[in-house]
């Protein structure tokens, strides 16, 4: 998922941290492909535009829903909601700024996906993490009546349909990259890939 508007990141550097150079790779989004490209066979990128080149496989997001215009929506239940209606099968999600998930919390959460729920949600320390999550198609129609309704809190969204967690502890790899600050403190410290090439 990378058609956010990183608005935190554009106040303080005036840059879309999909862009910010990473793992010795020009971005996040190299990195993040290029890390996960061993070890599946399809990886899209959720966005409004092809805006990172077009050496990548995009899923756009939904322009219009209901004669509503959705061409100005940043939101993850867009994302959501356009992925899964183009794809019709269960997917994984991964954040674009979550870069040092590793490939075993990845596989947990694709194991523990294969009961019949319809989300299978991270949770570190009791903190959820909506958008790094495996969902079915199932949610559609109610993805469909949130933005209709112009609601996009994920975290009332799964509280609404049939979701179960992988709890975890607290670690490293979790780090979500929302700021400059912990973009530069990642950086600084040699990257432990967690299991990623």
């Amino acid at each position: 998922m990378c058609g956010g508007a990183s608005s935190r990141m554009q106040k303080e550097i005036g840059v879309n941290k999909a862009f910010l150079p990473f793992g010795g790779k020009n971005s996040l989004v190299a990195y993040q492909i290029d890390s996960l490209s061993s070890y599946f066979d399809n990886i899209y990128l959720s966005a409004k535009e092809p805006k990172f080149g077009t050496a990548y496989s995009y899923i756009y997001d939904v322009t219009q829903l209901h004669n509503i215009d959705l061409t100005t929506l940043f939101a993850p239940t867009l994302s959501l909601y356009s992925v899964l209606l183009k794809i019709q099968q269960d997917t994984l999600f991964i954040p674009i700024d979550m870069p040092l998930i590793s490939i075993q919390t990845l596989k947990k959460l694709l194991d523990l996906s294969l009961n019949n729920h319809q989300a299978t949600v991270l949770r570190v320390d009791g903190k959820i993490y909506p958008t790094c999550a495996v969902y079915k198609p199932s949610i559609l129609s109610n993805l469909e009546q949130m933005i209709i309704k112009n609601l996009h809190k994920l975290q009332v969204f799964l509280d609404e349909i049939d979701t179960i967690y992988l709890d975890t502890s607290s670690s490293e790899e979790f780090v979500n990259i929302n700021n400059y600050s912990e973009y530069q403190r990642i950086c600084k410290n040699e990257i432990n890939t967690f299991g990623r090439k």
